[in-house]
């Protein structure tokens, strides 16, 4: 690059950096994208253990991104450690679950990296392959361009494997002009780096074999040429990298080749929301691809590939392989998104811009030689290059303009928090966020965006009709109703919340406000049932996924048991037991219900299962002391009471339990005893302690 081009390129990489900075903080501190990268590496510093684990246990992604994250998370700590912010890492923690903007602005900050390096890389690829003025129009027009700007917003690996996948085209482009063994060892690492953000990365290798071979003279030197020293180094480094930067994937390849399994069973399978009406070819040329790049740009870049072919130019031709390829494999999916094509758009701008200033020069030379070359330089082109930047620069406005209002997941809290009391229950479909506000018991119904069949017994608005709230989201319904016929279970789950409901408050999206719409229900609650219908109990059984079946129950029962509808509580728990009989918790919750009903007898039965597995805990002994006293069984009484204390020295239950059995087999000493060691544990001359004192000169005078 030249010293006359830093300028330039520098004023278009500032430009392209405040427009990804503006609004980097939207949402926050809610955070309503997924952001996996920032949240496996978050739990590499394992703070429940007394180490650090690296282990990502999730492999759907390679592991590269949650790497980086990991760094900055650790540079964060170290720079806040450094100024007293944060003492110890206990304290980095308690910060993030105060608040987790700074956090998430840092995670999101390496995004923005990765797609202003991938700016810059564009235009010296261009620049050196094509001419000046078309790197500087590309490297404008991927500036402004939304979807790139949209990924800067967000902690994502596409971002990581656009840059990687330039990069690596640039390395592999040198192959091609200059076939030295550095760029041979650089091509793999760039390609064992873009495979080790997204497995699609991977896709590079034939672009780099292909570029390998082009520089062969015969059919018989290609064959040859396969075994070349530099390309297998190439090709080795590239696994080699990816391996290094995903080491688990060998220790755990069990996890690793059921993540990776589930992964191509979703592409190709596709996920709840692909319009069925649309095919994937359609869907990115002729919606994703011209609404991000405008229009008059994708005109071009068809001119600009026909001329490529007719004028037989081999570099650019290399250059087009890989959005090629990388196209032709996202087209086969049935699964769609708009960020899959971030790889290929730097690619599609680079030959658009081609396109343009190969039209506007073919042009110039047949009907406007006489112009001033300046005139047209400074002048034409700049009004030219307007026409085909403000299509994107629109777009991208518009995306940016969505953040000058809160989000509606923002209003929907806010709204709970003002008119939802404490100790409320409530139902929600998926919303795009959680509710972890304080006081409200919230039941997520489960959601699967790829096999949402599994999930239909839940979707049974007789589950919810005791709750106090529901809440429903176009986050799923918009979805439900592009294919009312195969997703009819769950439309009629929406239409019987309608019509046997209150509609409190809807909350609406708008043409400045980003979020789903969201309907808030109280379920109209006369003559409810006592129990739950029994094929509807069935069918939750019948569930594939038990642990599933074992939160929603034990959730649901968890909630029944608030509004006092015990024999539903009761079923809910006794599903869950059936679905994992060492649930511990769910059996302990059952045992309340179960004595709320002045079920005695199928308590004690449960009591004792948990207290073999829990032997330590003291309330449930307590309590399984105090109904064997009511069923005469003293001595097993007075063993899990005084083991209760052991435990326990301040509970106060077991000391007057203990009497009471003392008092009723005449234990005199062991009466006073007992009484004695309770008084250790009452304030002195308080009222009890007096009456205690009283008690014990009562048993002594006998």
């Amino acid at each position: 690059m030249f010293k006359k081009d830093v300028i330039p390129i520098s004023v278009i990489l500032t430009f392209a950096l405040s427009m990804r900075l503006w609004n980097i903080h939207w949402s926050l501190p809610e955070i309503y994208e997924e952001a996996y990268p920032f949240h496996i590496a978050w739990k590499f510093w394992n703070w429940e253990g007394n180490s650090f684990d690296f282990n990502p246990h999730f492999f759907n992604y390679p592991a590269l991104t949650f790497y980086l994250q990991f760094i900055i998370q650790a540079a964060h700590y170290l720079v806040g450690n450094l100024f007293g912010v944060y003492p110890n890492v206990t304290a980095y923690q308690q910060t993030y679950f105060t608040d987790p903007t700074s956090f998430i602005l840092v995670g999101r900050l390496l995004s923005v990296v990765f797609d202003v390096g991938t700016i810059f890389l564009v235009y010296i690829i261009a620049k050196k392959y094509m001419n000046e003025i078309t790197a500087f129009l590309a490297a404008v027009l991927l500036s402004v361009n939304p979807i790139h700007i949209k990924q800067s917003h967000v902690i994502s690996v596409d971002s990581a494997l656009t840059f990687f996948s330039v990069l690596s085209l640039f390395f592999i482009m040198k192959i091609y002009t200059e076939p030295k063994k550095k760029w041979y060892v650089l091509s793999g690492v760039a390609i064992g780096l873009a495979a080790a953000s997204k497995y699609n990365g991977a896709l590079l290798l034939l672009v780099f074999l292909i570029a390998h071979l082009l520089k062969s003279t015969s059919q018989k030197n290609k064959i040859l040429f396969l075994a070349n020293y530099n390309l297998i180094t190439g090709i080795v480094l590239s696994g080699v990298v990816f391996v290094l930067l995903n080491p688990f994937i060998l220790t755990h390849f069990d996890e690793f080749y059921y993540s990776f399994s589930f992964e191509q069973f979703h592409v190709s399978a596709g996920h709840l929301g692909v319009d069925p009406n649309q095919n994937t070819v359609s869907y990115y040329l002729l919606d994703v691809i011209p609404s991000s790049v405008g229009l008059p740009l994708a005109l071009a870049v068809l001119f600009s590939i026909v001329q490529i072919f007719y004028m037989k130019k081999k570099e650019n031709i290399l250059l087009l392989l890989f959005p090629f390829i990388y196209l032709g494999v996202l087209v086969s999916w049935e699964m769609r998104a708009e960020r899959y094509a971030l790889p290929v758009l730097p690619f599609i701008i680079l030959f658009g811009s081609s396109g343009v200033i190969e039209l506007t020069m073919l042009f110039k030379e047949r009907y406007l030689k006489k112009l001033s070359p300046l005139f047209f330089k400074f002048i034409v082109l700049p009004l030219l290059g307007l026409v085909f930047i403000i299509p994107p620069a629109i777009g991208s406005m518009k995306y940016q303009l969505t953040h000058s209002l809160p989000d509606t997941r923002t209003i929907a809290k806010e709204w709970l928090r003002q008119n939802i009391k404490p100790m409320v229950t409530i139902a929600t479909v998926p919303l795009g966020m959680e509710l972890k506000e304080k006081g409200l018991f919230v039941l997520q119904i489960p959601y699967h965006p790829v096999l949402p069949h599994i999930v239909e017994p839940f979707y049974e608005f007789q589950f919810y009709k005791d709750l106090d709230l529901i809440i429903g989201s176009s986050f799923d319904y918009d979805r439900y109703i592009l294919d009312p016929q195969r997703y009819k279970k769950f439309i009629s789950f929406y239409d019987s919340l309608k019509t046997n409901s209150t509609l409190l408050y809807t909350i609406k999206p708008g043409e400045h406000r980003n979020g789903p719409t969201f309907w808030f229900y109280r379920p109209i609650q006369d003559s409810l049932p006592e129990y739950f219908d029994t094929v509807l109990m069935n069918q939750l059984e019948q569930v594939e996924n038990k642990q599933a079946v074992v939160n929603f129950a034990g959730k649901l029962g968890v909630m029944l048991s608030l509004k006092n509808k015990l024999l539903k509580s009761e079923q809910m728990f006794r599903l869950a037991l059936k679905n994992n009989g060492s649930h511990t918790e769910a059996r302990k919750q059952l045992t309340k219900v179960l004595q709320r009903q002045e079920k005695k007898k199928e308590a004690l039965e449960e009591m004792t299962i948990y207290l073999s597995q829990n032997p330590k805990d003291v309330e449930m002994l307590a309590e399984r002391g105090e109904i064997y006293l009511e069923f005469g069984q003293l001595d097993e009484s007075e063993k899990d009471l005084l083991r209760a204390i052991e435990l326990d020295r301040k509970l106060e239950s077991a000391y007057l339990n203990l009497s009471i059995i003392y008092g009723v087999t005449a234990k005199k000493n062991k009466m006073i005893g007992i009484l004695e060691r309770y008084l250790t544990i009452l304030p002195p001359n308080s009222e009890r302690y007096n009456l205690v004192v009283s008690q014990i000169e009562k048993v002594k005078t006998f």
